[in-house]
């Protein structure tokens, strides 16, 4: 029910992110879909454990737990940011916005960190955050053996992990150009 209930939740907060037209409310919905990744990575490690794979449980721990550290930092850099733009340009609005960076270099660069850090690109580490779990849900875990977790469910997760990981990738870069750049 987690890796179900987690997926289900990042897909929803992820196209509800790229749709948004409030950059506040975009960034609350990308909480949604990490909050759901953070879940995914938990019933990966739940299966692990279940099905006797340690290797797989600890990788969907540990990538459950670099999900919150990470997120905790890279929001709270683009929150803020959020909160700079809204102060000088008096709007939250993404189309009313453009071309800030020359005014707030500052501000741009940190929401620009922020953004890549949730946006998994390497060498940051979100990345490492989104490799952990799609090392978790792979056969590869048990160390060369054959995993205890079943195929089908493996694979469903992969692919929504690849999915909402080039999502997030979109979603965590694309307000930098609409808001900065113009």
């Amino acid at each position: 029910p987690q890796l179900a209930g987690g997926l289900a939740s990042g897909v929803i907060g992820a196209v509800r992110s790229i749709t948004a037209k409030d950059l506040s409310l975009r960034l609350a919905w990308s909480s949604l879909e990490n909050y759901g990744l953070r879940t995914a990575g938990l019933g990966l490690g739940l299966l692990g454990w279940h099905a006797g794979d340690p290797v797989a449980a600890f990788l969907g721990f540990a990538g459950a737990i670099l999900h919150m550290l990470n997120h905790a930092v890279s929001k709270a850099l683009m929150f803020l940011s959020a909160g700079t733009v809204y102060a000088r340009s008096g709007t939250r609005l993404l189309d009313r916005m453009g071309g800030l960076l020359g005014r707030l270099p500052l501000t741009g660069f940190l929401f620009l960190l922020g953004g890549l850090g949730a946006a998994a690109i390497p060498p940051l580490n979100g990345f490492a955050r989104e490799f952990l779990l799609l090392l978790s849900a792979s056969d590869r875990a048990a160390g060369g053996l054959r995993s205890a977790v079943p195929a089908a469910v493996r694979v469903l997760a992969l692919a929504f992990l690849a999915v909402l990981g080039g999502v997030a990738a979109a979603g965590g870069v694309q307000p930098l150009g609409l808001v900065f750049l113009g």
